[in-house]
């Protein structure tokens, strides 16, 4: 018989994986009591202790990102409207 694969949402993980951390119980009693596989919870473990250093870079750089996006999509409007502009100028034969 097939067994449902179960999906956990992130703050579960990262509420299961930080107990684990603290290390007041061990990885057997908190899978039992969270209805999880013990290798699970030291993978989420796991993941944490090498994400943690990157955790509050990655607000900085997402932004960065998101307003170089910004910028080169906001140049390139600019360069469409420059066209039509210029279009209509020479269409209506209107002078600077």
């Amino acid at each position: 018989m097939k067994q449902k694969k179960n999906k956990f949402t992130s703050s579960f993980k990262a509420k299961v994986g930080c107990e684990a951390l603290r290390e007041n119980k061990s990885i057997n009693e908190i899978a039992s009591e969270t209805g999880t596989h013990p290798t699970q919870i030291n993978q989420w473990k796991k993941v944490i202790i090498q994400e943690s250093p990157t955790l509050f870079e990655r607000k900085n750089s997402n932004s960065k990102n998101q307003n170089n996006v910004d910028t080169d999509e906001l140049q390139r409007l600019v360069g469409e409207q420059a066209i039509q502009l210029s279009w209509y100028k020479k269409k209506f034969g209107i002078t600077n």
